[in-house]
C-alpha cells in the first residue's frame, strides 16, 4: 500500500494468484538458492505481472509477513539445525500493518 525508503509503511496480506505463480516460477528458476528472497512486482491493466526487483534478503515488509503467521526466521533456523520443518502456507490473509514516524523532544 505504501513503501518509503525501502520500508513498507502500509501493507496488507493478500493472496494474489498471479503473484503466487510468479513466486513459484522464481523458485523453480533459482534452483539451489537458499534463504530469504524477496521480490517486488507490478500487475498491469491486462493482469500480467512483471518483477521489478529481486533481493536475497528479508524484505522491508517482513514484520507483516511474520505477524500473519509466515515465520520464515523459525523455518530457516529449523532447517539449519536439521530439525523437522514447520514451514507452511497457512499465513493469514487480511492482516494490515501501519508504521508511523514520531518526533521526540527533550530539554536538558
Amino acid at each position: 500500500m505504501e513503501v518509503r525508503t525501502g520500508e513498507v509503511w502500509k501493507g496488507r496480506t493478500e493472496r494474489v494468484p498471479i503473484l503466487h505463480r510468479l513466486a513459484q516460477r522464481l523458485g523453480e528458476t533459482l534452483r539451489g538458492a537458499r534463504g530469504p528472497i524477496s521480490f517486488q512486482a507490478i500487475i498491469n491493466e491486462e493482469g500480467k505481472a512483471a518483477v521489478l526487483e529481486l533481493n536475497a534478503r528479508f524484505g522491508g515488509g517482513y514484520p507483516l509477513t511474520h505477524q500473519s503467521g509466515a515465520n520464515f526466521a523459525r523455518w530457516l533456523l529449523e532447517e539449519t539445525a536439521g530439525l523437522k520443518s514447520s514451514a507452511n502456507d497457512t499465513w493469514a490473509e487480511g492482516v494490515t500493518m501501519l508504521r508511523y514516524d514520531a518526533a521526540v523532544f527533550f530539554t536538558e
